[in-house]
C-alpha cells in the first residue's frame, strides 16, 4: 500500500488507519454518500471497524483521510481503488456535507492525484460518478480529468472520466 502523507495550506492528508473507523462510520452514513456512492450497510461501529480493516488490508485499495489542520477534524477521504469493472484504477473522494463547496475537495485531492500519477503503476486513472452528482463532475474537470463515456455502474447511469500522467501539469 502506498503510505504517503501530504500537507496543504489548510489540511493534513494521511493514509487511512483502522483507528479512523469512527470517521468512516460517520462519512458513509451521510445522505450524500448514500445518495451518490451507495449504502454500504455499515450500521454499527463494529461494522465500521470491520469495513476499515478490510480497506486497510487490501493492496487494491488506497485511502487517505483529509484532516482540517486547525481543528484536527477529519473531513473527507481520497481513494484509489482497482474496481472489477474498470481497466485501470478509479480515483475517488467524499467529504462530509459541511465541508463540501468550500474548496477543501480540490485542496485535498490535488496533491494525492499528482502523487499517484507519478507512480509507475498508475500512468492513467479513471473516475466514475453518478450523472446526478454535478459537484463531483465539476471537481474532476477542475483536476484535469476529461469525460470518456457514459456507463452503467451498479444499475446506475454514471459518467466515466480519465486522466493520465502525460496530461498532468
Amino acid at each position: 500500500m502506498i503510505q504517503n502523507s501530504f500537507k496543504t495550506k489548510r489540511l493534513l492528508i494521511e493514509p487511512l488507519k483502522i483507528s479512523d473507523a469512527d470517521f468512516i462510520f460517520e462519512l458513509i452514513n451521510t445522505d450524500t454518500w448514500i445518495r451518490f456512492i451507495g449504502d454500504k450497510k455499515i450500521y454499527s461501529f463494529s461494522d465500521a471497524v470491520n469495513y476499515t480493516e478490510l480497506i486497510c488490508s487490501s493492496p487494491e485499495r488506497h485511502y487517505w483521510v483529509a484532516i482540517d489542520e486547525k481543528t484536527l477534524k477529519k473531513i473527507g477521504i481520497i481513494t484509489v481503488i482497482q474496481r472489477d469493472y474498470l481497466p485501470v484504477a478509479d480515483f475517488g473522494f467524499a467529504f462530509l456535507p459541511e465541508f463540501q463547496n468550500s474548496g477543501f475537495g480540490f485542496e485535498a485531492t490535488k496533491p494525492v492525484l499528482e502523487f499517484i500519477l507519478n507512480q509507475p503503476e498508475f500512468p492513467e486513472l479513471l473516475a466514475t460518478t453518478m450523472i446526478e452528482n454535478r459537484a463531483s463532475q465539476k471537481l474532476l474537470i477542475k483536476l484535469g480529468f476529461t469525460f470518456v463515456k457514459e456507463m452503467i455502474v451498479d444499475n446506475y447511469a454514471s459518467y466515466c472520466y480519465s486522466i493520465s500522467s502525460e496530461k498532468e501539469n
